[in-house]
């Protein structure tokens, strides 16, 4: 279920409530050129040696900005994960965009980013409450930190 936010000149900065599935949507539609694709929740793992035959549905698709708009917000978004607050989930030698972000009191914190063919989206938060992180493992969590650290 899409969250529906009404449309107000803040909405732009991040005031409106949204789900990690919502965030997920935009920015994998942002990777495929301005094409939505409804998700589909994944109805069966088939492991090496098992049988084949997930029941993936009709995929839903549907072009809802200019191919021109997602490539311009796109190289926006490459330069922040190059110069900005993406640079700790960058890896070295892809083309990847991406975008962090942090509630009030630090009660949520982000990080969704893609690459032609992959998107992510993180979210760190309690999903009971608005309940700030200034102590987890000792430091305040907000996108730039642990959402947007890349493992090796």
């Amino acid at each position: 279920m899409q969250t529906e936010l009404r449309a107000t000149p803040s909405l732009a900065l991040g005031t409106g409530a949204v789900t990690p599935l919502d965030m997920a949507s935009v920015y994998s539609t942002l990777a495929a050129g301005g094409v939505y694709s409804r998700p589909l929740a994944v109805r069966k793992v088939v492991f090496p040696g098992g049988r084949a035959g997930a029941g993936w549905g009709e995929v839903q698709r549907e072009r809802v900005i200019p191919d021109w708009v997602a490539a311009t917000v796109t190289h926006v978004l490459e330069e922040n994960m190059l110069h900005g607050t993406g640079v700790g989930a960058h890896v070295p030698g892809r083309v990847d965009a991406g975008k962090t972000g942090t509630t009030d009191d630090y009660a949520d914190a982000w990080f969704s980013g893609y690459t032609p063919s992959l998107e992510a989206t993180v979210w760190m938060g309690y999903a009971g409450g608005e309940i700030p992180m200034f102590d987890v493992h000792g430091a305040a969590v907000s996108g730039p930190t642990l959402p947007a650290t890349r493992s090796e």
